[in-house]
């Protein structure tokens, strides 16, 4: 451990360090303010305290009983879960009702669910980054985002431009994918620039500045003969490698393969050929190309689509810049709807300051506010009682009861059982089996990132290590806050670890239920080690030492990270898509609302399910 970064910073949920140069008294003021969770580093996301409690109802079979107890407290709506969801549901049901008076639940111990922004200090400066939910995605983001988003004064348009989204930024100095080869896998290790593979969406469109010709790219990489003249087949589209059907015949057959076993069985490329796409899609699906359909892969970007003449399947969504993003990701989105329910929580108006803003937590829950939000709250059990909703959670060891007119419960939808046991069973069925993909969001503060522009990269793919995405932080600057643009100062840097069990031959949700118990069972320590191991060996030839130059580390662990979504691999999509739209109906006064609900990862869809809630509950 360098002996600048304090232990401290590590312990889970451990607050950082009081600045240096504050007198003894302003050290005593800031450690008797209320907590300010953004700025706290180590393990986050799912930490300490956070799970314990569900789990126990969940896992242990916990029971929880608040028959004779007194109601605490009551509000025209409770909500469960301050996530996008839980927060828009609240902000749509004052829109109808104005003197609504609301209580928001959270296990965390900070709003935003997977909203996650995590703040650095560093030189005298913020350095801001998202640890969860990244990006509004795309403009034609529905009905419901946009009457809230133009309410909390929030234009994504804004983000088209380059004063705002950098995007000649890392062009400007040179900077292009890579892939790292890790030599565990293939003999060496080795950084290839210049990947001109475009998943998904990207900043760049389908432009991908700096990318080579596929031929020279794969020339420099370390595959063997056969698996770089396959992948290169499929790139170029070269072979048809299923020639003879038609294409009905092949999409039917894409939606049942997984792509892996199409490039191993279908290809009949060599191991190495796999294992060069093994983890391309981890960041975007939270699965391996194991459990993917192969048809789903190529609409995600990966190549074959081609070579078989079904290329005009794919919608041409890569065309479109992925910009839509604030320095903190969508956690400013939280912020915005939370300034706007609690008054007096935070400065600003719009969408420039609320970047900067500062919130005072100690102000979320003060009795006589018309909207209070309850932080290291867990509900345990909500159900109808006469005309409302009686709510139970427990909170330091406790277990309380407040009671609710209406109630939405916008929590995981695979929890949303073991909390309301009125949910029929065939919808608990359906609500339990969206097992969600676990992932590690990790940032680490930079003392320089020199080292990127040394290498000539600024985002790399990884396909069989630990940390398949690492990448410099998106190069956004709105209101006061100002983007770290010299390479020579302090910055951050992206990672993303999807713990899975690929070519294991488990299916999506195994994968997922075993990756999920391996991440909460890790040690701190044993993924810093990992972290530190992988960049050196990544970016030492560019002149990075990771005991220099790693100020600090702050792991977002979501042990319950994206949705799950109907995977033709395993599901009946059709069958699926129709059971979880009766499996979401209101029970009573309850309505249940988040983006598993919508099957899909997306924070427009949280808010639309939202919205949806609401309108259940009170109509509008």
């Amino acid at each position: 451990m360098p002996h600048h970064i304090t232990r401290r910073d590590f312990v889970n949920g451990a607050a950082l360090a009081v600045a240096a140069g504050l007198t003894p008294l302003d050290q005593l003021l800031a450690q008797t303010a209320a907590p300010y969770p953004p700025a706290l580093t180590g393990l986050r996301g799912s930490h300490a305290g956070a799970f314990e409690v569900m789990h126990g109802l969940a896992r242990e079979g916990k029971t929880y009983s608040i028959d004779g107890m007194a109601d605490e407290e009551s509000y025209d709506l409770v909500v469960v879960g301050a996530g996008l969801a839980g927060l828009s549901a609240a902000w749509f049901y004052r829109e109808q009702v104005p003197n609504a008076r609301i209580l928001i639940l959270d296990n965390h111990d900070d709003f935003g669910g997977h909203a996650k922004r995590n703040e650095f200090s560093a030189g005298g400066r913020m350095i801001l980054g998202y640890g969860g939910s990244e990006s509004i995605v795309w403009p034609d983001y529905g009905k419901a985002a946009k009457r809230l988003f133009s309410a909390l004064r929030l234009e994504p348009a804004r983000f088209e431009q380059e004063s705002v989204f950098h995007r000649t930024l890392y062009p400007g100095l040179k900077l292009s994918k890579a892939t790292f080869f890790a030599k565990e896998a293939f003999g060496a290790d080795k950084l290839v620039t210049g990947d001109p593979t475009v998943l998904g969406f990207d900043e760049f469109g389908a432009s991908n500045p700096g990318a080579r010709g596929i031929a020279a790219f794969l020339a420099d990489c370390p595959l063997s003969d056969a698996a770089r003249a396959g992948v290169l087949a499929l790139y170029e589209g070269s072979k048809d490698f299923m020639a003879g059907k038609s294409k009905e015949e092949k999409l039917a057959i894409l939606g049942k393969t997984s792509y892996r076993d199409f490039v191993d069985k279908i290809c009949g490329l060599p191991k190495d050929a796999g294992d060069y796409f093994q983890g391309r899609l981890n960041d975007n699906f939270g699965l391996g190309i194991d459990a993917i359909a192969a048809y789903d892969a190529m609409e995600g970007g990966l190549p074959g689509a081609k070579g078989l003449g079904i290329a005009d399947e794919f919608d041409a969504h890569g065309d479109e810049p992925y910009v839509h993003h604030f320095p903190d990701g969508n956690s400013s989105i939280a912020r915005m709807i939370v300034r706007s329910l609690v008054k007096g929580v935070a400065p600003g108006r719009d969408m420039n300051d609320i970047v900067t803003a500062r919130f005072d937590y100690g102000k979320l829950d003060l009795a006589g506010s018309s909207v209070r939000i309850r932080l290291n709250a867990t509900a345990v059990i909500v159900r109808n009682e006469g005309k409302g909703v009686s709510v139970g959670y427990v909170q330091d060891g406790k277990l309380h009861r407040v009671r609710g007119r209406r109630t939405v419960v916008a929590t995981y939808g695979m929890v949303m059982p073991y909390i309301v046991p009125e949910i029929p069973e065939e919808s608990r069925d359906i609500l339990s089996s969206n097992v969600k993909s676990p992932l590690l969001y990790t940032k680490v503060q930079l003392k320089s990132w020199e080292s990127f522009v040394e290498l000539g990269v600024h985002n790399i793919a990884a396909p069989m290590s630990t940390w398949s995405t690492v990448k410099l932080d998106y190069p956004v600057s709105l209101g006061a806050y100002q983007f770290p643009r010299d390479p020579k100062g302090p910055g951050a840097i992206h990672m993303v670890h999807v713990p899975l069990e690929p070519n294991q031959g488990l299916d999506a949700r195994d994968q997922c239920r075993v990756g999920r118990q391996r991440l909460l069972e890790t040690e701190f320590s044993v993924l810093e080690a990992g972290i530190r191991d992988q960049l050196q060996r990544m970016l030492g030839p560019g002149g990075f030492n990771a005991a220099r130059d790693i100020e600090a580390i702050t792991l977002n662990r979501w042990s319950h990270g994206y949705s799950y979504y109907w995977n033709s691999l395993y599901d009946d999509v059709e069958a699926g898509e129709a059971n979880a739209e009766k499996a979401k109906k209101p029970i009573g006064r309850i309505a249940l609302a988040n983006s598993d609900t919508a099957w899909d990862a997306y924070a427009h869809s949280a808010i639309a399910e939202a919205a949806r809630a609401v309108k259940e509950l009170i109509g509008g």
